[in-house]
């Protein structure tokens, strides 16, 4: 639940930065900048905060969006992305994930899902359902959260090994799709429903 509260403070913090970015003229990558080199040294100096972490990371993004176009469908730009990714595994298996390397991860990260869906569109039925789940996130992954925690108690002391551990996975996929599907059907008939959806989580 940490991730949650990171995201709840991401929500409310973002509107004060793009105001204070946008009455002082200041881009938001030297504020983005200095969060990470702060949250990194304090890392080193073995006084992480994870939210602290979550939100620097998150202004980082903020900063990128903002201000940064994604790279496009070239095959160089791909074939530099798998590479940095490979050297990002390597290095995550020699020094582990510091949290400079989790920036680096969550960067390397979104730039591959980034470029799959550039390749793979978005006009095919599992891909239209993939970008559905994308932009219903917050409502997913609280959704996911409850669906596990029902499942861990309907299961109490239930060893799920090798094979029986995709069970849960895919009982939760399953609901969060449906529910996922139900909920833009509903906004889409009842302007209601809608208003009450934007206002939790949009």
């Amino acid at each position: 639940f940490d991730i949650l509260v990171s995201i709840a403070y991401s929500l409310i913090l973002a509107p004060l930065f793009l105001t204070v970015s946008r009455l002082l003229k200041l881009p938001l990558w030297p504020i983005a900048v200095m969060g990470v080199i702060a949250m990194a040294m304090a890392d080193s100096a073995g006084r992480s905060n994870p939210i602290l972490e979550m939100l620097s990371i998150a202004l980082l993004g903020l900063a990128v969006g903002a201000s940064m176009s994604l790279p496009s469908r070239s095959k160089p730009a791909l074939v530099a992305l798998v590479v940095a990714y490979v050297v990002h595994l390597a290095a995550i298996a020699v020094w582990n994930s510091p949290f400079s390397l989790q920036i680096v991860a969550v960067c390397l990260n979104l730039l591959l899902i980034h470029a799959i869906a550039l390749h793979g569109g978005t006009d095919r039925l599992m891909q239209r359902r993939v970008v559905r789940l994308g932009e219903y996130s917050l409502f997913s992954y609280i959704l996911q959260i409850i669906t596990l925690q029902f499942l861990l108690r309907l299961l109490p002391g239930t060893s799920l090994d090798g094979l029986a551990a995709a069970i849960p996975f895919f009982i939760t996929l399953a609901v969060v799709i449906g529910a996922v599907e139900l909920c833009a059907f509903a906004r889409e008939r009842s302007s209601v429903v809608n208003r009450a959806y934007r206002l939790v989580f949009a």
